[in-house]
Formats: structure tokens, C-alpha cells, sequence
């Protein structure tokens, strides 16, 4: 979800002092978006000539079936799971995942809407 994207650098520029930082990551939230927005439209573009070799993963699939995916992951890198990894994965506990992503207005543009159904998103 474009939310959880742009929350997260804004909340990562916020901490960031560094000069060597790209400036485009303390730009508004709808800059953000439209930035996000091309990003994802590249990618679909190369995933519609190699749909083999790009693997999609929604950060909320992540956080609500953390093994399943994980299993998916690896199993599209050619790697094996093990017991190990899948307890780790199931121990892994995401509290209030939406919760900081909400405290900002964000006007979903006609683009972004656009990709967001391409990968499930209603709004």
C-alpha cells in the first residue's frame, strides 16, 4: 500500500541528518505518492515482459501470514525453507501495522489508484 510507503520515509527523514540523503525523501506525503506511483509503474511494466522473474509481496500478506509468504519468497528465490526459519517467521509479531500510516492526508491520484488495484487495494 502506497500508505505504508510514504509513512515510512517520512518517518525515516525525519531521523535522518545526513546531508549525503536524498532530498526527495523529505518531500510532502502527495510528492511522495507521485513518486511511488512511477516507481510501481515501471515495475509493472518490466513485470508484464518477465512476470517470472518479479516476485510481488504486500507488506500486509507479510504481516498476516508471515510463514506462507515467507515460504512463497523462498521458493521463488530457489532457496529451501527450514524449521528454523519458519519459527522465526511465525514468531514474528506486527502490532498496529496500520496505525502510523493514518496520521496523515494523502489524496490517492487517479495513477495511483490505478496501480493499487493492480495489487488488490481498494483505497
Amino acid at each position: 500500500n502506497p500508505r505504508f510507503v510514504v509513512a515510512s520515509m517520512m518517518e525515516a527523514a525525519e531521523t535522518w541528518n545526513d546531508p549525503s540523503v536524498p532530498g526527495y525523501w523529505k518531500e510532502t506525503a502527495q510528492q511522495l505518492l507521485d513518486r511511488w506511483t512511477t516507481h510501481e509503474e515501471w515495475v509493472l511494466q518490466v513485470k508484464s515482459r518477465v512476470p517470472k522473474r518479479i516476485h510481488t509481496i504486500r507488506l500486509e500478506d507479510l504481516a498476516e501470514e508471515p510463514v506462507q509468504i515467507m515460504s512463497e519468497t523462498l521458493e521463488f528465490l530457489d532457496l529451501e525453507s527450514s524449521s528454523e526459519i519458519e519459527e522465526l517467521v511465525a514468531n514474528w509479531v506486527w502490532e498496529n501495522p496500520n496505525e502510523r500510516h493514518q496520521s496523515f492526508e494523502l489524496t490517492i491520484s487517479p495513477r495511483a489508484y490505478q496501480i493499487m488495484r493492480s495489487y488488490g487495494y481498494e483505497n
